[in-house]
């Protein structure tokens, strides 16, 4: 979709995680001396998919453009199409708190966004 001309503005928010603070936390995780619970890993702030599809389209050096269909009207095409459980993954929130692992010192990646546009920058070169 962030390749398209436009996209869906689609607000609930996402925890992401970059490469480069995985790395970190498998890192700490390797230097602990003892591991005492299961740990889980996001960046500190959770993104709305709208940003990431802003940060997408920012890296392929296109306008946001973000079309206002409320969602209501989508979930009910998409129960009519048969994909409401399709919907759901789509529009619902999927946070991650991460706050065990940065109490025991691991230092989250702050905004995610520039990493996405490299990536969309980074996908736009691979296709050339």
């Amino acid at each position: 979709m962030a390749d398209t001309p436009y996209a869906l503005p689609l607000r609930n928010r996402r925890s992401l995680l970059s490469v480069e603070a995985l790395a970190a936390a498998a890192v700490d995780l390797l230097r602990m001396a003892q591991i005492r619970q299961i740990y889980l890993a996001s960046d500190r702030y959770p993104v709305s998919t709208d940003e990431i599809f802003t940060a997408f389209r920012a890296g392929l050096d296109r306008p946001a453009r973000l079309l206002p269909v409320p969602a209501g009207l989508l979930k009910e095409a998409a129960r009519l199409a048969g994909r409401g459980e399709d919907w759901q993954g789509l529009f619902a929130e999927q946070i991650c708190d991460s706050s065990a692992l940065a109490d025991d010192g691991w230092r989250q990646t702050e905004d995610p966004r520039p990493g996405l546009a490299d990536a969309a920058r980074d996908f736009q070169k691979s296709k050339s």
